[in-house]
């Protein structure tokens, strides 16, 4: 007389570590990074407690909307910008200049860097300067 039972599949525990760490690896190529980076791209922003990271530097939006450059945690360049708003964030435009955007979405302040429309990237570089590359150029000058 035949079971209507499914055969029992035994895994070993070999099989069992395999399919996890493959299941892992999977998802962290397609879930997406929670890592900060260093690099901005034409269009993108850094909103409020957002940042750029390289090592111990970091190159955030502060919550009074002013832009930062930190080294360990010790700022060494800022845009002055100290208690000018709230819920600011810093856009790096087509044209090249990086602005800073109260809530209102008004300008507060600019690198001037603007240039002919393109593709432009801001870098935190590991010499700790900030740098704006494509067609015009500007750095905030704070290499060691």
């Amino acid at each position: 007389m035949k079971s209507n039972q499914l055969p029992t599949l035994e895994i070993s525990s070999r099989e069992q570590l395999f399919a996890l760490l493959f299941s892992a690896f999977f998802l962290c190529l397609i879930s997406p990074s929670s890592a900060a980076t260093n690099v901005l791209y034409t269009n993108q922003a850094l909103l409020t407690n957002q940042y750029l990271q390289y090592g111990n530097y970091i190159f955030g939006m502060r919550a009074d909307c002013n832009l930062v450059l930190l080294d360990n945690g010790n700022v060494v360049w800022s845009t002055g910008l100290s208690n000018q708003g709230t819920n600011c964030g810093a856009r790096l435009q087509g044209d090249g200049n990086f602005v800073i955007f109260n809530s209102n979405g008004q300008p507060v302040w600019a690198s001037n860097t603007t240039g002919p429309s393109g593709k432009y990237v801001v870098i935190l570089q590991p010499d700790r300067n900030v740098v704006l590359y494509g067609p015009s150029r500007a750095e905030t000058g704070t290499a060691i």
